[in-house]
């Protein structure tokens, strides 16, 4: 009777150290944005309905990330002809692990003069990590003009 009893406590601490680690890392994705960086004085950036050929522009994903008490995250943007599918430029980063909520990532991308004016398109993927867990990601894509 005393083994069964140990054996059902083992049992039990162990599922009940296992489970944090066996919960799943998620990622919801929000809004998308094409904004205008801030002046150099400071000040907020703005929304940008339209890039010019020379201009910078930060690109922005924001998302809400759980399911551990630290969590990697990084992300990919890939921006394409939205007519010809071509691929003109790829913004890769990554970032250290960091309590779970609410993030925003973004990478600045300056508008080469080789870009025709026309439809564009960004496709973006962000992604979660932790290394017990398995990694998640959530992608999207969005369409922006560019103008000469």
């Amino acid at each position: 009777m005393r083994r069964s009893l140990i054996a059902v406590l083992i049992v039990a601490l162990s599922a009940a150290a296992a489970g944090p680690a066996a919960a799943a890392l998620s990622i919801v994705p929000g809004g998308v944005r094409m904004l205008v960086p801030a002046a150099s004085g400071g000040g907020d950036p703005a929304p940008a309905l339209a890039a010019r050929v020379g201009g910078a522009y930060r690109f922005e994903v924001a998302y809400t990330v759980a399911g551990a008490r630290r969590i990697g995250t990084g992300h990919l943007f890939a921006f394409e002809n939205a007519v010809t599918g071509e691929r003109m430029d790829v913004l890769t980063r990554s970032f250290p692990p960091e309590a779970p909520g609410p993030y925003r990532e973004s990478s600045e991308l300056t508008i080469p003069v080789s870009w025709s004016p026309g439809v564009y398109r960004i496709r973006w993927t962000v992604n979660a990590r932790h290394p017990r867990l398995e990694s998640v990601r959530a992608t999207g894509t969005r369409v922006f003009l560019v103008v000469g």
